[in-house]
């Protein structure tokens, strides 16, 4: 029924129906908002980001070919916040606290050691895969993806995604045994 609606949607603004462009944009604004503030804790920038995709597609309307308007749209705003994350467009201490509080809601040790130490070693991972491991687990960016967001091979990305699990694996085993 939604995607019905969608899909009208999405023919008339190709056709340049400002008042269709509208209705889009009211029905998905405050949810692509919610979305990128939760990533960016930034309102300021989270009003940018969601005012770019609108305004991209309203500029690309008539050759764009959407089948799904709200996963085209959350996609864009994903990649728009990834983009300004690279650009270091806001403070990424909110971006840290948020990957730290990310954890300890879905960690299911109880043990809050395990859980600093897990912060711990993601912390002392190098820059790039440790940035490639967050688009993974935490933003669930796919291989290629990654790899086109960050302009490398997805051979690298699979490489450096796999060091970062055994480099995490080995730390917290080690963790483990000095713990009990």
């Amino acid at each position: 029924m939604i995607l019905e609606s969608d899909c009208k949607l999405l023919d008339s603004i190709k056709k340049g129906d400002a008042v269709a462009f509208n209705t889009l944009y009211t029905k998905y604004w405050e949810r692509l908002f919610s979305f990128v503030y939760n990533m960016s804790k930034s309102e300021a920038l989270s009003k940018d980001i969601v005012q770019e995709v609108f305004i991209s597609f309203w500029e690309r309307r008539e050759t764009l070919k959407v089948v799904n308007a709200e996963a085209y749209l959350f996609q864009c705003a994903k990649f728009s916040f990834f983009q300004a994350y690279r650009k270091k467009k806001f403070n990424t201490e909110t971006l840290h606290s948020a990957f730290e509080n990310h954890l300890i809601d879905y960690v299911t040790e109880e043990n809050p050691e395990m859980v600093n130490s897990l912060m711990h070693f993601i912390e002392a991972l190098p820059e790039r895969r440790k940035e490639i491991l967050y688009l993974s687990k935490f933003q669930n960016f796919s291989i290629k993806e990654i790899a086109s967001e960050l302009n490398i091979s997805n051979q690298t990305v699979k490489n450096q995604m796999g060091l970062a699990i055994k480099q995490l694996k080995a730390s917290l085993k080690k963790a483990a045994l000095t713990l009990f």
